[in-house]
């Protein structure tokens, strides 16, 4: 076993394949893990390690063979969207589809890893599309606007353009505090990420801000019918690891409203 050590990079990943696929390894025969990752499984252990420099003309050559291999950009979106995913095992699986493909002239649907990639991918799209709705900026003394975040899957390179298209003309940051990144847009200019070591650099909410607040906390109580609640519904259309960033969920000086007969309380 061979184990191609790169930087952590998108692109990095791309050359340890790329050169993995140059040494003639199979699928069985190689892994690929960042620099900063723990050996994860005993197999690694006694791997013999290769350590690959990141190479972005190498990484454009596998996209594009990748692309006249399967006849589209679903393969690399895929393998992309599992690089973002951070879950468990997907490392595993991008080699397993990447290498495999150097015996086969096509990715076979009934495998257990395309089954795994494409799940993979579903999950980072759902929480990119959450993140469209559940982001909660906020207007800071310094005019920015803030939002502070901490999803599942490492998706703010996925929600800039989302955010750049309805504010454009505006100073805005999208805070990471799980992966402790930040991503910033400029009036008129492209969002960039930035690795912020002591916390996304806030500032405090404008008085104005605070004002707004406390209006949108009082409209979504006096709107809410404790008759009427689900909270089971409620919780799948608004999963409760989102709730400490959302504005309607901060504890205010009002008594929350009485559940429904039945009904958990709401936490």
């Amino acid at each position: 076993m061979t184990l191609y050590v790169y930087d952590g990079s998108y692109d990095g990943l791309l050359s340890a394949l790329y050169r993995a696929l140059q040494d003639g390894r199979a699928a069985h025969e190689a892994a690929v893990r960042a620099r900063h990752v723990r050996t994860a499984t005993q197999a690694d252990l006694f791997a013999d390690e290769v350590a690959v420099a990141t190479n972005p003309a190498r990484a454009r050559r596998l996209r594009d063979a990748l692309r006249r291999r399967t006849g589209s950009d679903a393969l690399e979106a895929r393998l992309y969207y599992a690089f973002l995913s951070e879950a468990e095992g997907w490392d595993r699986l991008v080699a397993d589809a990447v290498l495999g493909l150097a015996t086969t002239a096509h990715l076979d649907p009934r495998l257990d890893h395309v089954h795994a990639l494409e799940a993979l991918e579903r999950r980072v799209r759902r929480e990119t599309h959450r993140m469209h709705a559940f982001v909660r900026f906020e207007e800071h003394s310094d005019h920015s606007l803030r939002a502070t975040i901490a999803p599942d899957h490492h998706v703010l390179p996925l929600i800039g353009d989302h955010f750049a298209a309805r504010y454009p003309a505006e100073h805005w940051r999208i805070h990471d505090a799980r992966r402790r990144l930040t991503l910033v847009h400029e009036p008129d200019g492209d969002p960039r990420l930035q690795i912020t070591a002591d916390g996304d650099g806030r500032t405090a909410p404008s008085p104005a801000e605070n004002e707004f607040q406390a209006l949108w906390q009082q409209y979504y109580r006096a709107t809410n019918i404790p008759a009427r609640r689900n909270l089971r519904l409620h919780v799948q259309h608004v999963p409760r690891r989102y709730w400490p960033y959302l504005t309607e969920k901060q504890p205010t000086d009002e008594p929350p409203p009485e559940p429904a007969s039945g009904e958990p309380p709401e936490a």
